[in-house]
């Protein structure tokens, strides 16, 4: 027994002391993407070799009707998304509130995106611990505390809201082209979702860090726990997708309820409701939000039941039913950008 005891002991340290190589790595990473010189070179090349991928996945001229792929010029891809000529033309209130986020985002002091980015990164890790624990049958395993992967993005923002914006002009033109030219669609996605040879900067440092952090005693457990975060974070993003549908439904409901409607986001929301109410006190405390701005102080619970009321009345009318349509196909297209940002790292096929 004593022997059995001090092998399980012995086991569960070696355990312990595997997952703080994997904080260690991801340490490692951030100490270079959080550097001011070093975290612009890898976000110059995420866009970068994303606009050079969407050369190579889409035709960049319509060939009298003969084109093979999707089509979108670099002119078309340079658009501005929150624009007129973006993917919300049919939606002026889309844009309106879209535009203010947008500022809310890039254009707040960098304590307070700091604060988001804590906090949302800690209400990542809650959601992805179920899943990466399944992955690896271990429910013992805890998603450590995230680092700051983003430290130094402040003297880069323009560069980080310009990828956003030709991640989401290029996804917003595949969606369009799935609806009209199916064959075109399949060539230009299954194109798009080949990554190899892409973004070598990241892959080199995702070398470095490994090479200096994870020893071979710990090789096979990294291997694992990278394998199953990278998969979890991917079941995420459907899972992400699947609610905004749920959303979506709710919203459109038959019997033209704000009730149903509230309660039917509230449920496919889930726990991030309260994550959320959570975040914006802690980030954006009373007295933060300017006057007349489109982002309500009310709290997030109340925000729902408000949004719902004007939403639900919104889907009796053809024209704001479009307009609606057009805005989660744009918060679509943001989440996958934004699941882009959070994968990069999964993506570089080294």
């Amino acid at each position: 027994m004593k022997t059995l005891i001090l092998l399980l002991f012995t086991v569960t340290s070696a355990w312990a002391d595997c997952n703080k190589v994997f904080v260690d790595y991801l340490n490692c990473i951030a100490a270079s993407t959080g550097d001011p010189t070093t975290g612009k070179a890898l976000e110059v090349e995420f866009d970068d070799d994303f606009v050079k991928h969407v050369a190579d996945c889409f035709d960049a001229a319509d060939n009298n009707g003969q084109n093979t792929k999707c089509i979108l010029s670099r002119a078309n891809l340079d658009t501005d998304v929150f624009g007129p000529d973006g993917p919300m033309a049919s939606c002026d209130v889309c844009r309106n509130y879209t535009a203010d986020l947008r500022d809310k985002i890039f254009k707040s002091p960098e304590s307070v995106r700091l604060c988001f980015r804590e906090k949302f990164s800690a209400a990542l890790g809650n959601d992805l611990q179920p899943c990466i624990r399944e992955q690896l049958n271990d429910q013992t395993f805890t998603v450590p505390t995230l680092p700051d992967f983003d430290k130094s993005s402040v003297g880069f923002l323009d560069t980080i809201l310009t990828d956003m914006s030709h991640r989401v002009m290029a996804y917003s033109r595949l969606s369009a082209c799935k609806e009209r030219f199916q064959s075109r669609y399949d060539k230009s996605s299954t194109c798009m979702a080949n990554t190899a040879g892409l973004y070598p900067k990241h892959c080199d440092l995702t070398k470095t860090c490994k090479s200096s952090q994870v020893t071979s005693d710990c090789s096979a457990s990294f291997g694992n726990t990278a394998t199953a975060t990278c998969k979890c974070l991917n079941i995420k993003r459907d899972e992400w997708n699947q609610q905004l549908n749920k959303i979506h439904d709710a919203i459109f409901n038959s019997e033209k309820s704000p009730t149903v409607c509230s309660s039917g986001v509230k449920a496919a929301l889930g726990h991030w409701v309260t994550d959320l109410e959570d975040i914006f006190k802690e980030c954006m405390p009373s007295g933060t939000i300017s006057p007349g701005s489109t982002i309500s102080s009310l709290s997030v619970s109340k925000l729902i039941e408000a949004g719902c009321i004007q939403a639900v009345s919104a889907t009796s009318d053809e024209t704001k039913a479009n307009q609606l349509n057009a805005g989660f196909r744009m918060i679509r297209f943001v989440l996958d950008a934004l699941n882009d940002r959070v994968t990069v790292f999964c993506q570089a096929n080294c």
